[in-house]
């Protein structure tokens, strides 16, 4: 049975991401002097998000993959054996899972990691709203979705999976996913 977990889009994000450029590295500090006359030398930190990739709820699928495309790399490029899908034989799930690779992975390529649609952040005031309108609107569209509870990121998470029945699928389930979520999230 598959299983949509609004929550968990980020949590497939870290195992299967990409990025459309190439980002510089932000995890090194710089330095940097308040004036020529002070001895005072301070360091800054980039913000987890500065320089990363922004996917858009009205992308394509294939802009999507493009976007993606530069963290996969990456993650090849740590070792991590990815397999090709997709009609360009775009890089995306790991091939021969390894943990300690992928977790490596993970923190070296963070900055290349693209962030979700801010109208998908589970965090906002309408996404549980607009969380329900999509459901109700799969349904409508003759979808079997059946909303489940999803605490694997946050307690109160919500997600939904298919119903008993479901007798609609492939492009044109994914059309109606897609269609409805733009609907909703709008």
């Amino acid at each position: 049975m598959r299983i949509v977990l609004g929550a968990a889009l980020l949590a497939v994000a870290a195992v299967t991401a990409c990025g459309t450029q190439p980002a510089p590295d932000k995890d090194i500090a710089s330095l940097s002097t308040t004036d020529s006359t002070s001895a005072a030398t301070t360091t800054t930190a980039t913000a987890p998000t500065e320089g990363r990739p922004q996917l858009r709820l009205d992308m394509t699928e294939d802009e999507s993959n493009k976007v993606w495309q530069p963290y996969y790399r990456c993650y090849e490029q740590h070792g991590v054996a990815l397999s090709r899908m997709g009609p360009n034989g775009e890089l995306q799930v790991p091939s021969k899972p390894d943990p300690a690779k992928e977790k490596e992975a993970a923190q070296a390529c963070k900055g290349k990691l693209p962030l979700q649609p801010p109208e998908l952040d589970t965090k906002g005031p309408k996404y549980r709203d607009n969380f329900h309108k999509w459901v109700q609107c799969m349904n409508d569209r003759g979808l079997k979705i059946v909303e489940v509870p999803d605490t694997s990121v946050d307690p109160d998470g919500i997600g939904w999976t298919y119903g008993e029945g479901n007798t609609i699928g492939g492009e044109q389930g994914a059309k109606i996913e897609r269609e409805c979520k733009l609907a909703a999230f709008k």
